[in-house]
């Protein structure tokens, strides 16, 4: 159960990170402005959902609600970290994401 509480933790960082690079009014740079900014956004923003959707299929909603509260705290701890720390989460997002979800998905194990 701590694989799943780190995955949907980590998700939820990743995706508040996106979310709140988004909701600043400022130049980012053009990494964040550019494709692989784009990409990652979408990535950061939809994997926990995918995940979600993953523990709902292979389990039931009780576990699916457990790991969405899990993904809105760390949401939550991402609205409260430094801006620098939110932009590496957000750099990192895809190769995060391909890592969580293939493990959830049965291709590897972490």
């Amino acid at each position: 159960m701590v694989f799943y509480f780190v995955v949907f933790f980590v998700f939820g960082l990743t995706g508040g990170s996106a979310y709140k690079i988004r909701q600043m009014n400022v130049f980012h740079g053009h990494w964040v402005e550019g494709t692989y900014g784009q990409i990652a956004l979408i990535i950061a923003i939809l994997s926990w959902l995918i995940a979600a959707i993953t523990i709902l299929i292979q389990y039931d909603v009780y576990w699916a609600a457990i790991s969405f509260a899990e993904a809105c705290l760390g949401f939550a701890v991402a609205k409260v970290l430094r801006e620098e720390f939110n932009y590496l989460l957000l750099m990192l997002a895809p190769p995060i994401s391909v890592a969580f979800l293939g493990a959830l998905w049965g291709f590897w194990y972490i």
